[in-house]
């Protein structure tokens, strides 16, 4: 038999993620550099480390989501290894 057709949330599950995402992502490193900037008390070399850290984590942030969308990340291929012996309980369905 043909598959079921994809509903509409296969094609807004990934677009709802980036945009959580990068939400997050500008709130937290635009947040950083907001405090990093305006607090007396941080000196040049401490407003640059956070400044970088906070980005490298936006960086990974958004690459985990690139390999997500464009990786075949929890795809599992179809061999006699993986989808042999059935299951007993599956069987009496097929």
């Amino acid at each position: 038999p043909p598959l079921p057709a994809r509903g509409p949330g296969f094609f807004w599950e990934p677009w709802l993620g980036v945009s959580a995402v990068a939400f997050l992502c500008a709130v937290l490193v635009g947040g950083t550099n907001y405090f990093a900037k305006t607090a007396p008390a941080f000196t040049v070399e401490e407003i640059a480390a956070a400044q970088a850290l906070i980005v490298t984590w936006a960086v990974v942030a958004a690459l985990c989501v690139a390999y997500l969308l464009c990786g075949e990340a929890g795809v599992i291929r179809r061999r006699p290894d993986t989808v042999y012996p059935i299951p007993p309980e599956v069987a009496k369905w097929l």
